[in-house]
């Protein structure tokens, strides 16, 4: 089970992180405790899993650490939870306009977390069929159980200038973010509860909700 965690963990890693190595990742699995340091995460994954629009796009997402708490002998009930005490976006307007059809997709598919406060989404995925490859296992299942928060989350957001010069740059600051996974009525519960609904079904559905305590905005003169 221990190999079992850190190869799904790895699999994640190497998909958000930039150039992740396996040796960042400290994880205690006795005691569930991993951390990350020092942490890029990959733009062009942020980019595409967080729908963001051709007109914006994410350039940078740094956070100094990354921890994570894991039940490595309990993975089908208890969520894989990410605490992120600080992260920092910085966003920027492209030169040239990215059309919709252009965005590359996603190197894995990953279901779209809903965005802003006190906000939720529900996503329905294609069960696996009969004597088919399996399409949506263990790993699919921690995944979308994932339980996320952000103490504070910094965002920059620089556009373009114009013929009467720069505009001035929008500093966001969103405090106490949580992302997690919930029931029909945005209730967090067990991951075996969460899923026992979707028993012999079709289409596996899956609930989240996001929450954020506060928001503060602030404009900077341009350069």
């Amino acid at each position: 089970m221990e190999r079992y965690a850190r190869s799904i963990l790895n699999t994640y890693l190497e998909l958000y992180v930039e150039r992740f190595r396996k040796e960042q990742l400290s994880l205690k699995v006795l005691s569930g405790e991993g951390t990350l340091t020092d942490v890029y995460l990959n733009p062009m994954v942020l980019n595409n899993e967080l729908g963001m629009p051709p007109c914006l796009r994410i350039k940078r997402a740094y956070s100094p650490k990354v921890k994570l708490h894991v039940a490595a002998t309990q993975l089908k009930k208890k969520p894989l939870r990410v605490e992120i005490p600080e992260l920092f976006l910085d966003i920027y307007e492209p030169e040239h306009l990215i059309s919709w059809g252009s965005v590359a997709p996603a190197p894995k598919k990953q279901q779209e977390p809903a965005v802003g406060g006190g906000s939720s989404s529900s996503s329905k995925k294609k069960a696996k069929k009969k004597n088919a490859e399996p399409e949506y296992g263990l790993a699919e299942r921690v995944a979308d159980g994932l339980n996320l928060t952000v103490d504070l989350l910094h965002i920059k957001v620089i556009l373009r200038g114009t013929e009467k010069g720069p505009p001035p740059i929008l500093h966001l600051t969103l405090s106490h973010i949580k992302l997690a996974s919930t029931d029909a009525q945005w209730r967090e519960r067990d991951l075996d509860v969460l899923w026992a609904s979707n028993k012999g079904q079709q289409v596996i559905t899956t609930y989240r909700l996001v929450t954020v305590d506060a928001l503060s905005v602030h404009l900077e003169p341009p350069p």
